[in-house]
């Protein structure tokens, strides 16, 4: 079955406003957009995902931590860094709450922290949170190799940058 988010629009009258169903449509949407490059639409998207998820209260509040990480990404692309760095670090806040300190789920969101304060020169906080990064996937199996060898690449061009070869 082919189903076409054209055709999802449509149900969405039907629904309540204030579910999780509505909610996770947004965010899939949102996701989609994001991925076509349409960031101000994916912004908008998410937005609305994350304001029914707030109003919910559910126990399903660890789910606002991936959409304010996804969120974080939009705004980096789009260059608002203050924005960007305000959703990792609600990402992070949130992602406290549910997971272990060392836990696979903060890897994303330092490493994207990491990558945004590059771009802003901010060099020591960008090694800091890319250390962060390189720490918790050495403590975790389930992370894949690529996202490590990128995260090791990314550490790497930054010490280069800082003329600290010998650590690169």
């Amino acid at each position: 079955i082919e189903i076409k988010l054209e055709d999802c629009d449509s149900l969405l009258p039907s629904l309540n406003a204030n579910s999780l169903i509505v909610s996770d449509y947004y965010r899939f949407k949102g996701k989609l957009y994001s991925i076509n490059r349409e960031y101000k639409t994916s912004v908008k998207l998410l937005n609305k995902a994350i304001l029914i998820r707030e109003n919910i209260k559910s126990g399903e509040d660890s789910v606002l931590s991936y959409l304010y990480n996804n969120q974080g990404i939009n705004y980096l692309l789009l260059k608002n860094y203050k924005k960007a760095v305000s959703c990792f670090e609600k990402s992070l806040n949130i992602k406290e709450l549910y997971f272990e300190e060392n836990s696979i789920a903060f890897f994303s969101s330092y490493t994207n922290l990491g990558i945004l304060y590059k771009k802003t020169k901010q060099f020591k906080k960008a090694l800091n949170a890319y250390s962060k990064s390189e720490e918790i996937a050495k403590k975790n199996k389930k992370l894949s190799s690529y996202k490590y060898c990128k995260l090791l690449n990314n550490k790497a061009n930054l010490l280069k940058n800082l003329e600290r070869l010998d650590e690169a």
